[in-house]
């Protein structure tokens, strides 16, 4: 269970990387852009950043999802082949 959530948190975390180089990238052509008002210099950052986090948060569930579903229940199904199996 814990490595699961590792994997899963893991995933998420690369997925923001990845989906934040784009996503900024994407932001600054459609002009979603903002001065932000607390640094000296004044920088234009894009807005909805949230989305970037939204991703993040959906690929990491959709990974636990996906993990425990497929992955774990295989194992489990496997271990249960071989215990009906065995030769006494």
């Amino acid at each position: 269970m814990i490595g699961e959530l590792l994997v899963a948190l893991i995933v998420s975390f690369i997925s923001v990387l990845l989906a934040g180089k784009f996503f900024k990238q994407f932001l600054y052509r459609l002009g979603l852009i903002a001065i932000d008002i607390n640094k000296f210099n004044k920088p234009m950052l894009p807005t909805s950043g949230g989305l970037i986090v939204l991703v993040g948060f959906f690929i990491g569930i959709m990974t636990f999802i996906f993990e425990f579903n497929f992955i774990v229940s295989y194992k489990a199904n496997i271990l249960r082949i071989i215990q009906v199996h065995q030769p006494e």
